[in-house]
């Protein structure tokens, strides 16, 4: 009992320090930049059905705003990388492999790379989605 109260604040101490230095080391690995990125408005007025856009390319990692007019669904698609879908503005459903994921201000959906989805806005809504491809992926559409 006397061992196990010296041992574990040694051990605490350790994993601390450890911690410590692999946040540091991490801190010093920059790829890129630090940016501020813009996503889109919520749609007011006319526009077309569907817009897509690529607001952020990095190693790693994409992002692409989609808006989605008056109910437009967005068609079965897949990706080759991971792929995590949240609505910036509105609600809707991801349907992926007989599932259907709710996804709006706090709820996402994560998908694995090659998966088969498509996204329905609410009823007769507006939808602006922000879809994350998670690694490298080579040339894909937004």
């Amino acid at each position: 009992m006397t061992l196990t109260r010296f041992v574990l604040p040694l051990l605490f101490a350790g994993v601390l320090a450890s911690c410590a230095t692999t946040a540091s080391h991490h801190a010093t690995v920059a790829t890129f930049p630090a940016r501020q990125v813009e996503f889109p408005a919520p749609p007011t007025g006319a526009g077309a059905p569907k817009d897509a856009r690529v607001v952020l390319t990095t190693p790693g990692l994409k992002l692409a705003a989609i808006t989605l007019r008056n109910g437009t669904t967005l068609p079965t698609h897949s990706a080759p990388v991971t792929v995590m879908i949240q609505a910036l503005h509105g609600t809707g459903v991801v349907h992926a492999n007989g599932v259907e994921l709710a996804i709006d201000s706090t709820h996402a959906a994560l998908l694995p790379p090659g998966l088969s989805h498509s996204v329905d806005p609410a009823t007769g809504t507006d939808l602006v989605l922000l879809v994350h491809h998670l690694g490298d992926e080579g040339e894909h559409h937004p």
